[in-house]
């Protein structure tokens, strides 16, 4: 026999955009994702940073690094 359970799960999620001068753009940004399983709430933060460098006009460099989570369905 197996025991029913009701989960849901929601996000948020924001994100800024800087850039120094006209060769560099940073962003960087957090999402929190939350499930609600039965009685308990569970949490997991979502970390992202990306950095572009264009030395020149048709040339860009891309260096990103983010952290994501999965709940166990």
């Amino acid at each position: 026999s197996s025991t029913a359970k009701t989960a849901n799960e929601v996000a948020v999620h924001a994100q800024y955009e800087w850039s120094p001068d006209t060769r560099w753009t940073i962003n960087g940004g957090l999402r929190v994702s939350s499930a609600f399983v039965d009685e308990k709430t569970y949490y997991i933060p979502e970390p992202r940073l990306s950095a572009r460098f264009s030395p020149r006009e048709r040339e860009a460099f891309k260096l990103s690094y983010s952290r994501m989570g999965q709940y166990i369905h």
